[in-house]
């Protein structure tokens, strides 16, 4: 009997922590969609930016990303798309819409993010993917957080799937909140100051999974105190990664590129 009604109130505690989940990740979701539409955040301090975007083949993708930096109206922010070798128009979008295109000779996303980690001119570089949005909060957000902790030296946020339903962005809500290690930084948003580069960059030789690797080569260079993460704030990405390599392979670290 008293086991009994220890599994009753266990279960009780899980289906109500379920419940409270659910409602932070729809309220996650609402706050940071809202956020696409808010363009109102003002430069914030003399630090410059550069948001760096390793492409291949991304000419669906990157007019989204760069439109929705455009709106930040930082004054001090550069834009470098390192494109290892795109057939479509990828580079001459980038081109018109701004950005500084460096072309790339070798495959692979680890390459061109070291690459263009080197050519940042930015005090803070953002590395992004082409198939994320960066609207104005997020730019802000990042500027205020490096502005308020001197030791902050990399900082990551969570995620949202913009072309998903529930369940994928209830697992990625899971994951932001409970599984996802201080060191685990995601290519949608990776953001550090000029001088880690010195210390830790993007391994060139890498074409898969650079992101983990710059994250867990930070945390052994700096420690935990270096880095910063917030999964209540959460960059919009898209799920294509899941739908081309299917969700079970996915979860468990394959990706097809």
């Amino acid at each position: 009997m008293l086991r009994k009604w220890f599994l009753d109130v266990v279960k009780m505690a899980v289906t109500f922590e379920l419940f409270n989940d659910m409602g932070e990740m729809l309220s996650r979701y609402k706050e940071n969609i809202e956020s696409l539409s808010e363009h109102d955040y003002l430069p914030i301090g003399n630090i410059s930016i550069s948001v760096i975007v390793p492409t291949r083949n991304e000419a669906w993708n990157i007019k989204r990303l760069l439109a929705s930096l455009r709106l930040s109206r930082y004054r001090d922010l550069e834009v470098i798309v390192a494109d290892y070798m795109s057939n479509d128009d990828t580079t001459k979008i980038a081109r018109f819409l701004g950005a500084r295109v460096i072309e790339v000779n070798k495959p692979g996303v680890g390459y061109a993010s070291f690459v263009a980690a080197n050519k940042a001119r930015g005090d803070i570089i953002i590395r992004t993917d082409a198939d994320a949005i960066l609207p104005p909060k997020i730019i802000a957000y990042a500027l205020n957080i490096f502005n308020r902790f001197n030791t902050v030296k990399i900082m990551h946020l969570g995620h949202i799937y913009i072309d998903s339903g529930f369940m994928d962005n209830f697992a990625a809500f899971l994951y932001d909140k409970y599984w996802r290690d201080v060191w685990k930084t995601t290519g949608y948003f990776i953001a550090f100051r000029k001088n880690v580069r010195d210390i830790v960059n993007f391994n060139p030789n890498l074409r898969i999974h650079e992101d983990f690797d710059f994250g867990w080569r930070a945390y052994k260079a700096f420690g935990a105190k270096a880095f910063y993460y917030n999964y209540k704030v959460a960059v919009p990405v898209s799920a294509r990664r899941i739908k081309i390599t299917g969700k079970t392979r996915y979860i468990l670290g394959h990706r097809i590129r």
